[in-house]
């Protein structure tokens, strides 16, 4: 599934480009390190925390449907990334929900709509396949307000890395109540 938005920007799975895996592990590794409130340190060392995170996106090559990381390339360049993942974000809660995650954009390419055009396409990747589920997650530490703006809505908070996070979701079907 690739999507063309004009000639040069292309949007699709990550699988199809690894050669992006540690640009993109790198950017996700240095915008979580960046959000983190003094005082709390990172578990593991800048190298061991990217590779871990090359790890993590690898992981999504194994599956048909999820998990899955999706990146947007500009001329062959990689610029904005996203992901679909089931997982529990309590230990108490086994059942697993579906979350988008890893939302990034290049700070330089920011306010452009590039993040709105990866929400897109991850939700409508979890609209056409069917995952079995009815809502979307996704947590924010601090951009609760750009995600209400599209149509994603308030689902409490909670807590990840020792940190308070807002959870939103968004209706898979129409037939659920907003």
């Amino acid at each position: 599934m690739s999507e063309t938005v004009d000639v040069h920007l292309r949007i699709c799975n990550l699988a199809e480009h690894p050669e992006h895996i540690s640009t993109i592990a790198s950017w996700h590794h240095h915008e979580w390190l960046k959000g983190l409130q003094p005082g709390v340190k990172a578990d593991m060392g800048l190298a061991e925390g990217i590779e871990k995170r090359a790890e993590v996106l690898r992981s999504h090559f194994v599956s048909d449907s999820l998990p899955r990381s999706f990146v947007a390339l500009y001329k062959a360049q990689p610029i904005a990334t996203v992901s679909l993942a089931y997982f529990g974000f309590t230990p108490k809660t086994h059942e697993r929900s579906l979350w988008l995650t890893n939302l990034f954009v290049v700070p330089e390419l920011r306010g452009m709509g590039l993040g709105a055009l990866l929400l897109d396409y991850a939700f409508d990747y979890a609209c056409e396949h069917e995952l079995q589920q009815q809502r979307i997650m996704l947590y924010t530490r601090d951009k609760n307000e750009y995600y209400q703006k599209r149509g994603w809505l308030p689902a409490g908070t909670g807590r990840v890395q020792r940190q308070e996070v807002f959870i939103l979701s968004k209706a898979l079907t129409t037939d659920l109540d907003s």
